[in-house]
Order: C-alpha cells, then sequence, then structure tokens
C-alpha cells in the first residue's frame, strides 16, 4: 500500500512539473529557459521509517517514469 500511494503521489507530481513547464513555455515561448523546472530530485523514501526495501519503491519509480511525457531524468539521493 505504501509502494502504491507513493506512485500516485509521484505521478501528481510530476504531472504538477509538466503543468508548470508547459505554463511557462506557452507564456514565454523558447526564451522560458531561465523559467523551466530545473533538476527534480529525491531521497530514497519510504526505506526509512517505513521500513519498504529501496528497490520496491525504485521498481515502481520506474515503473511510473516509464509513461510517455513523464520526466525521465529524477536524481536519487541517500544519507
Amino acid at each position: 500500500m505504501i509502494v502504491q500511494n507513493t506512485v500516485l503521489a509521484l505521478g501528481g507530481l510530476l504531472q504538477l512539473v509538466q503543468e508548470v513547464e508547459q505554463r511557462i513555455h506557452g507564456a514565454f515561448g523558447s526564451q522560458a529557459s531561465s523559467g523551466s523546472v530545473g533538476d527534480v530530485r529525491m531521497c530514497r523514501i519510504n526505506s526509512g521509517k517505513f521500513g519498504v526495501p529501496w528497490e520496491k519503491t525504485r521498481e515502481a519509480v520506474e515503473a511510473k517514469l516509464a509513461l510517455p511525457g513523464w520526466r525521465q531524468d529524477i536524481e536519487v539521493w541517500e544519507q
């Protein structure tokens, strides 16, 4: 259930990023590079307090990123 909710939340975040970028590019056209959303970074979510093995979350996140139109460049950090 934790991983499923994580995928839903990540999908919502990526949708918001996509909408912001579309609005920026719609308003400013090709000059929007300075106003675009930069890199997306995240920690190894779920693997700490929730005790979910990182590999399960990683696999679910990668499956979500494989959908057309989503960002492919999310950087994952660990402590």
